[in-house]
């Protein structure tokens, strides 16, 4: 779809939006935590007209929080957002209710990359073990009960004695 604007959340989606319009010619915004109470009175600083059409940057979504008060946000200010995204997610999947809350709304959600993309990676270049990959890749299917699974528990257990002697992982 089109965008007209770039906006950045503070603090960190600022720097990555910023480099987005650069590197687009698309105009950058950002947002202020708070709606400042002078000049224009707006969350979103930047020159754009009402019903802008924008994609909302941001270096990490958690459960959502942070966005769905920017969209809203966004929305105060006459901003329209059609898209979020995020240089990383790192609790996909347990985040994809948000995810499709999110498109259900008319937003669509892209990242650069998941904890999972970056746990293969790191496995592939060797810095942890394929073990290692595997553990994690339980926790990340399910956070709070991955240790409930007891040959799960078992594998990391005699994980963490292996990485207490060798220091590898």
């Amino acid at each position: 779809g089109r965008v007209d604007l770039i906006v950045g959340i503070p603090m960190a989606g600022i720097q990555i939006a910023m480099a987005l319009s650069l590197k687009t010619g698309i105009p950058f915004a950002y947002m202020n935590k708070e709606r400042k109470r002078t000049l224009r009175k707006r969350i979103v600083e930047g020159e754009y007209k009402k019903g802008v059409q924008a994609v909302l940057v941001d270096d990490v979504i958690g459960f959502g929080g942070t966005i769905l008060k920017a969209i809203k946000d966004c929305r105060s200010d006459g901003v329209i957002v059609k898209h979020a995204m995020t240089l990383w997610n790192p609790w996909w999947p347990k985040n994809k209710q948000f995810i499709d809350k999110l498109k259900q709304r008319g937003v669509t959600y892209d990242a650069l990359y998941t904890r999972r993309d970056w746990i293969a990676y790191l496995q592939k270049c060797g810095l942890i073990s394929r073990e290692m990959y595997e553990i994690h890749a339980a926790f990340l299917e399910n956070p709070t009960g991955w240790h409930k699974d007891k040959k799960m528990w078992q594998r990391f257990l005699a994980w963490k004695k292996k990485w207490k002697r060798s220091g590898k992982m």
